[in-house]
């Protein structure tokens, strides 16, 4: 299975886009869901082979929040991901990441687009893998579009390392990062 980082980019680009005109009139509750694609770790260590797609992945999000006033918002992120394990062979398997984290945005400025920082601390469960329970930290940055458009950058970074069965899977560096788009509904 090889994902592709730009195809997944350019389709939740697209979800936003056809979403936009679904935008409710401003609400301190939100409810906030879309994509994410997983960046492959051959971008960041250049003795990684181009073709191998370790750490590359992609995944769905909820995010229900409480916009505290401009500044501050409080979430509680619930998300799913595929990421692909370390290349082998030609049977490439990937990873089934569930994540519930608590969230926290501070953000930077007053105007239409606003950037924000925030951060979280959750718990994981990498399916077939132990330890059953994880902690991850989530270190966030990105820009939000009047609290309705949202993108960002996470990395979500495992605490204990994951033991795998070698004869089953490769392996993987016990995080992610990527970039995620989602759109948000007004529900209070």
């Amino acid at each position: 299975m090889t994902l592709n980082f730009p195809k997944s980019l350019f389709f939740s680009c697209l979800l936003l886009v056809a979403f936009t005109p679904l935008k409710a009139q401003q609400k301190n509750y939100r409810v906030n869901f879309g994509l994410f694609g997983n960046f492959p770790e051959r971008y960041f260590n250049p003795n990684i082979s181009k073709y191998n797609g370790k750490n590359a992945g992609m995944g769905i999000h909820l995010h229900p929040q409480k916009i505290i006033n401009n500044r501050h918002s409080i979430g509680l992120n619930l998300e799913y991901a595929l990421v692909q394990e370390s290349f082998q062979t030609d049977a490439i398997d990937a990873y089934n990441i569930v994540s519930v984290s608590p969230t926290y945005h501070y953000f930077i400025g007053k105007r239409a687009f606003k950037p924000f920082v925030g951060g979280g601390i959750g718990l994981v469960h990498v399916a077939y893998n132990k330890p059953d329970l994880n902690l991850s930290l989530r270190p966030i940055i990105g820009m939000t579009y009047k609290n309705y458009l949202n993108m960002s950058l996470e990395f979500t970074k495992l605490a204990l390392k994951v033991r795998y069965n070698p004869r089953v899977i490769g392996p993987f560096d016990d995080y992610y990062f990527c970039f995620k788009t989602s759109i948000s509904i007004g529900v209070k």
